[in-house]
């Protein structure tokens, strides 16, 4: 009896790590980007994730909000990809570590305010192949994948490798005050796993990012864009492909759960006519769409800012210039 029980058990074991492994890998894996546009930094001190120094430690803060609106959501992230606009000279920052942590973290508040080195997780180390294409993403593929939860992450970038000849060349976007920490020296790779960081300083400006991991069964429009009027003007976006019931477009400074509807309309719409704004003021406006059924609603898009055009103003004022004369007065 009792090895027919330790036979049930271990069949039943089985059963319910095969049916969590199916529902895990039954959810689609894709891209999330974090950040967007056309910005670049070449190798300047606080450039995230490659300085111009010979060594440097960062950390950037990516937002939960920000990762869900790029589709993500809680599971493994499995690979990250940076966007070069120039490789400068790659054998001297080819070798990295890459860390990650799930993080309550909203800014660094000071020079020495790292998340702790112990909370995070080594993903990678080593040297980054194939080498990187100018103007394309280059992808690193993790030694072993991320749990990620559903908040803030924090990504740690140390470069390990010595000598300085060009810089290279990231895509690069604005995020948050503080939301990045940069530490470089030249001549001295210091470890930042055994000794605390006085870092050069702090800032917004952060690579643009792609995680591959799980995505959300409904995934908010793309390609935003605004063309105003005075007292609104039409956006316009491509739907995803699961957006068979509502969009809804919201002007609002926080697409909050209390954000006013502007527009919405049935089936999959690519654009709608805003209105009741006022005229040269800047708004935020963000989609979010209904999927219906059971792929639910997704997340708000990333905010879009942009300015209503000024109003045409009227005068009652009226001066005939045909009939006066030279010389004579108007009043």
């Amino acid at each position: 009896k009792l090895t027919r029980f330790i036979r049930f058990f271990k069949y039943g074991i089985y059963c319910l790590v095969f049916l969590v492994g199916h529902l895990t890998f039954g959810q689609a894996v894709g891209t999330i980007q974090i950040g967007s546009g056309n910005s670049t930094t070449t190798g300047g001190s606080l450039t995230i994730p490659i300085t111009n120094y010979d060594f440097s430690y960062s950390q950037q803060i990516v937002t939960g909000a920000e990762y869900s609106a790029g589709g993500g959501v809680a599971g493994n992230i499995t690979k990250l990809r940076y966007k070069l606009n120039a490789v400068g000279t790659f054998t001297v920052w080819d070798n990295l570590k890459i860390y990650i942590a799930n993080t309550t973290k909203t800014e660094f508040t000071n020079t020495t305010d790292w998340v702790p080195f112990t909370q995070l997780t080594e993903v990678f180390n080593g040297i980054i192949t194939p080498e990187p294409v100018g103007g394309q993403w280059f992808e690193i593929t993790f030694s072993t994948p991320f749990a990620y939860t559903g908040g803030n992450i924090v990504i740690a970038v140390h470069d390990n490798t010595d000598g300085w000849l060009s810089s290279p060349s990231f895509f690069t976007y604005t995020s948050t005050t503080n939301s990045g920490i940069v530490w470089r020296l030249d001549d001295t790779n210091t470890d930042p796993s055994t000794a605390s960081l006085t870092a050069t300083g702090r800032t917004a400006i952060l690579p643009q990012i792609q995680f591959v991991g799980p995505l959300a069964n409904c995934l908010a429009p793309t390609n935003i864009q605004v063309s105003p009027t005075a007292n609104g003007g039409t956006a316009s976006w491509t739907p995803n492909v699961n957006a068979a019931s509502h969009d809804w477009i919201v002007v609002a400074n926080n697409a909050g759960s209390g954000a006013t509807s502007l527009a919405s309309g049935t089936g999959a719409i690519t654009s709608a006519i805003l209105s009741g704004l006022n005229p040269a003021t800047e708004y935020d406006l963000y989609v979010k769409t209904n999927c219906s059924g059971a792929d639910g609603i997704s997340a708000w898009s990333p905010k879009i800012d942009f300015v209503t055009s000024c109003a045409v103003i009227s005068t009652d004022f009226l001066q005939n210039f045909d009939t006066t004369v030279v010389g004579s007065s108007t009043n």
